[in-house]
């Protein structure tokens, strides 16, 4: 623990041992998608280390592994934590930092239902790492001309979506590539004038 944290009150010490606990995880989960090994041992011990902390930092998903009948105890393998729905994110807040802390949320899209459910991020530093990773993997990481139908996440700044398209245009599309819906809805014609533009590039996207 930092010698800072010995002139704390009970109270701030507990608050100063929360934060540099999550930052271990942070920093844990970053490094092992920074690496190219795929090691189950690790990624176990990295989903046990966040699920105990969630367990002990957020109410409402503790109450619900209680239900669930699941404590920290028994949990051996990722495959033994419990998943949540989108649906839960519609009735509980479920994050570890408090919400002056947390400078971006997301909101489901609302097609089941008239509530949004909303997902709270500190930063979105582990979210883009993740997604530029996964690209890169299942996609590639050569930069091709990108045609996005969907809006840029400056128009729809609570969109998961939104901003994963937006992040992937920035690292992988090249300077030519666009979205296709704007304020102004699906500029259709626009669109074709692109296609046409690209006709004859096989790697576009």
């Amino acid at each position: 623990m930092d010698d800072n944290a010995s002139t704390l009150l009970p109270a701030q010490k507990c608050i100063f041992m929360e934060r540099e606990e999550f930052d271990v995880i942070k920093t844990d989960v970053l490094n092992f998608l920074a690496g190219n090994e795929e090691n189950e041992d690790t990624f176990n011990a990295i989903a046990i280390s966040l699920f105990s902390h969630a367990y002990e930092h957020n109410k409402p998903y503790r109450s619900y592994c209680k239900k669930k009948g699941v404590v920290v105890a028994h949990v051996n393998t990722w495959r033994d934590i419990p998943a949540v729905s989108t649906d839960a994110f519609k009735t509980a807040e479920l994050r570890t930092v408090p919400s002056q802390q947390c400078n971006r949320s997301f909101k489901t899209s609302g097609t089941t239902s008239e509530v949004q459910g909303v997902h709270y991020h500190e930063d979105l530093e582990v979210y883009d790492v993740s997604a530029i990773k996964s690209f890169r993997s299942f996609v590639g990481s050569e930069r091709r001309p990108t045609a996005i139908l969907f809006p840029h996440e400056s128009n729809m700044m609570h969109s998961s979506l939104a901003h994963y398209l937006s992040l992937i245009r920035k690292e992988y599309g090249t300077w030519d590539s666009d979205h296709f819906i704007t304020e102004e809805g699906y500029e259709h014609e626009r669109f074709l004038s692109w296609l046409h533009a690209h006709r004859d590039q096989r790697r576009t996207f």
